[in-house]
């Protein structure tokens, strides 16, 4: 059955749902390639037994096309990949999107590309991993936590007496009038002091190139933007992001790093210029770095499919290789798993265990986890070899061609890796992989376009939909009973995932006939 749909202006690469909004990614390359690059917010609003997606807010000043997102519920803090470096953004209702800076975290000479970001389960901790075959840990700093906290606290403009907080004006330009309403955006004239709009943003070849950081300038008003002014600026949507022309002064502050070969976090806007470099850097460094290294390794010899981090413990996979790291309260390697019979694509650590294998993970330090791999004719030809601990035991090789989904038991204490079952669910390679937020059931999209939801518990099929023409790119569980599922056909579906309850309608049409028994039993006495 068909599901209710959206058709988007760009090919969807990546969507989130939290807080009740959706936030969705894409583009083509930009106006340049013919079609925009996108980043937009989404409320999803009931009607008469369906519902819809209604736009919220809207910008092109992401600088790219944002292909992997992330939430941390507790700071209100969003993450997005972009080509080689980690967006951190926040939107905030009737104010629209924030964006408060953007650094490097993949620095490979050759295709520099970061493929993930995942924050840790309810901490300020997030993972990045990419085509550099580096996985890099970081925390959210202090100050950015504040900034963004500062941001949500922000109250809606007086109109009546024009009051309104300092860092805000009202945005006045054609396009808004033209469209019939109005965007919030930050005056160049007024002082910022709680850093709430001053957006920053990233010049490509600056950053591949001098890791340079680009903010604007609100003393400087000669300055021209390097950004494209192709890209149009938010219309009458409400966000408090201005377009380039708006505010053209520009500045550039350089990575704050222990190396300055190393990628890492960069001051944030509206501090002062550096003036003798590293002397200046090194001043700031505590109180000015959006977020700082915890950990690093090169462990993996092909880029970074997937990671994930759970309490303190850090999975990351790469085609051929899945990594158990210790993260707390000292960082070190625990399990290198090497399998050259399928590649490794997905990886997720369950909160909680399942009950058929309770009695197996009672320790605390024994984690279960879902991963996804894929088989085809030369992986299934090749003998598994390579780097393994003898703590992996019951370890079932791929057999058949496709994806297959696989349930494990990692003990940090003993370094042992059980796998607890494995099933081959389609001879289609997997392409985005989630997880309701009760762990009863998991989604799984294709690259034939399908999408099927799957029982936690017994790794069984609860239901297959076939909506899209195109490949699959991300999911997102909004309750148990709806899954949003979005592709490069440029849709996005809102999927119920109820099943048909044979003992509830059969208990309903006893129940009935019961009635009419009854009903015709007093009718032939009164006859």
């Amino acid at each position: 059955m068909r599901g209710e749909s959206k058709i988007l202006d760009y090919p969807v690469f990546a969507l989130s749902y939290a807080d009740g909004y959706l936030v969705a990614s894409g583009g083509g390359g930009g106006l340049t390639y013919g079609i925009c690059n996108k980043l937009e917010v989404y409320k999803l609003k009931s009607k008469f037994r369906s519902e819809e997606l209604h736009l919220e807010s809207e910008t092109t000043e992401q600088g790219g096309i944002v292909d992997s997102l992330d939430y941390n519920q507790k700071a209100k803090i969003w993450i997005g990949s972009i080509d080689d470096s980690t967006l951190i953004f926040a939107y905030k209702p009737n104010f629209g999107m924030k964006m408060f800076g953007r650094f490097k975290t993949d620095c490979i000479t050759k295709d520099p590309k970061q493929n993930v970001c995942k924050f840790g389960h309810d901490s300020h901790y997030f993972v990045t991993g990419g085509n550099e075959c580096c996985v890099r840990v970081w925390r959210l700093s202090d100050k950015i936590v504040k900034r963004v906290k500062e941001f949500h606290q922000v109250k809606q403009i007086n109109k009546k007496s024009g009051k309104q907080k300092k860092g805000y004006k009202r945005k006045s330009s054609n396009k808004s009038a033209v469209n019939g309403g109005s965007s919030l955006g930050p005056s160049e004239d007024e002082e910022d002091t709680s850093s709430s709009i001053e957006e920053m943003l990233v010049d490509k070849k600056k950053i591949l190139h001098n890791d340079v950081l680009l903010t604007r300038d609100e003393s400087s008003t000669d300055g021209q933007s390097s950004i494209d002014d192709t890209s149009p600026s938010p219309t009458s949507v409400a966000s408090p992001i201005i377009s380039p022309s708006e505010n053209g002064g520009l500045k550039f502050i350089p990575n704050l790093l222990p190396s300055d070969k190393e990628p890492g976090a960069v001051l944030a806007e509206g501090d002062p210029p550096l003036v003798n470099g590293k002397r200046q850097a090194r001043r700031n460094k505590k109180t000015d770095q959006l977020c700082k290294k915890v950990l690093e390794y090169r462990d993996h010899a092909k880029p970074i499919n997937d990671c994930c981090i759970f309490d303190e413990l850090l999975v990351s996979l790469s085609n051929d290789c899945m990594i158990f790291y210790k993260l707390l309260p000292v960082s070190k390697l625990l399990l290198k798993h090497k399998d050259d019979t399928s590649y490794f694509k997905f990886v997720k650590i369950l909160a909680k265990p399942q009950r058929q294998y309770s009695q197996q993970v009672s320790n605390s330090q024994v984690y279960t986890l879902l991963t996804l791999e894929f088989s085809n004719s030369a992986t299934l030809s090749c003998n598994v070899k390579g780097e393994r601990f003898e703590a992996v035991s019951n370890i079932v090789s791929a057999g058949k061609e496709g994806t297959r989904v696989t349930m494990w038991n990692f003990n940090m204490i003993s370094k042992k890796l059980t796998q607890l079952k494995s099933v081959h669910i389609s001879s289609q390679k997997s392409s985005s992989l989630t997880v309701d937020d009760s762990e009863n059931h998991f989604a799984v999209g294709f690259g034939d376009g399908s999408v099927s939801v799957y029982s936690v518990e017994k790794l069984k099929l609860v239901k297959r939909i076939k909506n899209h023409k195109l490949p699959v790119t991300d999911l997102a569980f909004v309750s148990k009973e709806k899954l949003l599922s979005a592709g490069i056909d440029y849709y996005v579906y809102i999927n119920e995932i109820k099943k048909f309850n044979f003992k509830y309608y059969w208990l309903l049409f006893t129940l009935f006939l019961i009635i009419v028994s009854i009903v015709a039993g007093r009718y032939s006495n009164i006859i």
